[in-house]
Protein backbone atom coordinates (compact mmCIF):
# COMPACT_ATOMS: atom_id res chain seq x y z
CA UNK A 1 0.00 0.00 0.00
CA UNK A 2 1.38 3.69 -1.00
CA UNK A 3 0.16 7.00 -1.04
CA UNK A 4 -0.39 9.70 1.31
CA UNK A 5 -3.61 8.77 3.25
CA UNK A 6 -1.74 5.40 4.00
CA UNK A 7 1.48 6.99 5.17
CA UNK A 8 -1.11 8.81 7.51
CA UNK A 9 -2.61 6.45 8.88
CA UNK A 10 0.48 4.61 9.64
CA UNK A 11 2.22 7.60 11.57
CA UNK A 12 -1.35 8.11 12.74
CA UNK A 13 -0.90 4.26 14.43
CA UNK A 14 2.43 4.89 15.79
CA UNK A 15 4.94 4.05 13.11
CA UNK A 16 8.15 6.14 13.25
CA UNK A 17 9.18 5.42 9.91
CA UNK A 18 8.40 3.29 6.49
CA UNK A 19 10.06 1.63 4.20
CA UNK A 20 9.08 1.51 0.58
CA UNK A 21 9.08 -1.60 -1.71
CA UNK A 22 10.68 -2.04 -3.70
CA UNK A 23 13.20 -2.48 -0.82
CA UNK A 24 16.23 -0.05 -1.53
CA UNK A 25 19.57 -1.60 0.72
CA UNK A 26 21.38 1.74 0.81
CA UNK A 27 18.04 3.28 1.98
CA UNK A 28 17.93 0.49 4.41
CA UNK A 29 20.88 0.95 5.81
CA UNK A 30 20.43 4.70 5.94
CA UNK A 31 17.81 4.26 8.00
CA UNK A 32 18.37 1.38 10.66
CA UNK A 33 21.78 3.82 11.02
CA UNK A 34 19.25 6.72 12.08
CA UNK A 35 17.47 3.80 13.96
CA UNK A 36 20.42 3.26 15.93
CA UNK A 37 21.57 6.74 16.49
CA UNK A 38 17.65 7.08 18.22
CA UNK A 39 17.94 4.23 20.28
CA UNK A 40 21.65 5.62 21.54
CA UNK A 41 20.00 8.96 22.38
CA UNK A 42 17.22 6.96 24.29
CA UNK A 43 19.87 5.76 26.59
CA UNK A 44 22.07 8.22 27.18
CA UNK A 45 18.56 10.37 27.79
CA UNK A 46 18.12 7.52 30.24
CA UNK A 47 20.71 7.41 32.02
CA UNK A 48 21.02 11.69 32.38
CA UNK A 49 16.93 11.27 33.64
CA UNK A 50 18.17 8.62 36.08
CA UNK A 51 20.76 11.32 38.03
CA UNK A 52 19.45 13.28 40.74
CA UNK A 53 21.07 16.44 41.78
CA UNK A 54 20.92 16.10 45.90
CA UNK A 55 22.58 17.64 48.22
CA UNK A 56 24.96 15.12 49.93
CA UNK A 57 24.39 17.09 53.59
CA UNK A 58 20.53 17.43 53.64
CA UNK A 59 19.36 14.80 50.76
CA UNK A 60 16.88 17.37 49.22
CA UNK A 61 16.86 17.17 45.41
CA UNK A 62 16.79 20.04 42.91
CA UNK A 63 14.11 20.10 40.81
CA UNK A 64 14.25 21.66 36.86
CA UNK A 65 13.10 24.87 37.82
CA UNK A 66 16.39 24.48 40.78
CA UNK A 67 13.65 24.44 43.65
CA UNK A 68 15.03 22.14 46.30
CA UNK A 69 11.87 19.46 47.42
CA UNK A 70 12.47 16.78 49.99
CA UNK A 71 12.85 13.40 48.43
CA UNK A 72 9.23 12.77 49.26
CA UNK A 73 7.90 15.63 47.53
CA UNK A 74 10.06 15.05 44.27
CA UNK A 75 9.20 11.29 43.79
CA UNK A 76 5.44 12.13 45.12
CA UNK A 77 5.99 14.62 42.23
CA UNK A 78 6.91 12.32 38.95
CA UNK A 79 6.03 8.94 39.57
CA UNK A 80 2.36 7.25 41.94
CA UNK A 81 4.78 6.36 44.39
CA UNK A 82 3.63 6.90 48.06
CA UNK A 83 5.36 6.75 51.30
CA UNK A 84 4.72 5.28 54.65
CA UNK A 85 7.27 6.61 57.04
CA UNK A 86 9.08 4.49 60.03
CA UNK A 87 12.12 4.45 61.71
CA UNK A 88 15.06 2.19 60.49
CA UNK A 89 16.78 0.96 63.51
CA UNK A 90 20.47 2.92 63.42
CA UNK A 91 18.43 6.31 63.47
CA UNK A 92 16.35 4.40 66.30
CA UNK A 93 19.40 3.64 68.33
CA UNK A 94 21.74 6.83 67.39
CA UNK A 95 18.11 9.43 67.91
CA UNK A 96 15.55 8.56 69.46
CA UNK A 97 16.47 6.16 71.96
CA UNK A 98 19.64 9.14 73.69
CA UNK A 99 16.05 11.70 73.46
CA UNK A 100 13.83 8.98 75.44
CA UNK A 101 16.58 8.48 77.62
CA UNK A 102 16.88 12.04 78.10
CA UNK A 103 13.64 12.76 78.99
CA UNK A 104 13.55 10.01 81.45
CA UNK A 105 16.17 11.34 83.14
CA UNK A 106 14.46 14.62 83.67
CA UNK A 107 12.87 15.42 87.38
Amino acid sequence: MGGKEQYDRGMDAGADDFITKPLNLDELRARLRVAARILGLRRELKRLEGLLPICSYCKRIQDAAGEWNSLEVYITERSDARFSHGICERCYETVIQPQLDSMSRRP
